[in-house]
């Protein structure tokens, strides 16, 4: 089932924030090349839940989402381990 239209707010103000923590994150994964730092996908995360005015439940679900959206490098991380392996 496809859901047509505009996106949920929620979804919105997570891919923002995801999508401006992503750079970051993968900038210090590539700098480092061993480790994954979460400085951007915290402040991401802080950042729109404190933006978002919706209830406490609603702004923990924009946190967690930017949180997966920010932190995509370690998928780039875990294709590092995997061709060493």
């Amino acid at each position: 089932m496809t859901r047509i239209g505009p996106l949920p707010e929620t979804w919105r103000y997570a891919l923002l924030s995801g999508l401006v923590a992503l750079p970051g994150t993968t900038y210090l994964y590539w700098q480092s090349s061993n480790e994954l730092s979460v400085g951007p996908i915290l402040l991401g995360g802080l950042i729109a839940g404190y933006l978002y005015t919706g209830d406490r439940a609603e702004r923990r679900r924009v946190g967690v989402r930017t949180g997966l959206i920010g932190g995509l490098p370690a998928l780039w991380m875990l294709a590092d381990m995997l061709t060493a392996v």
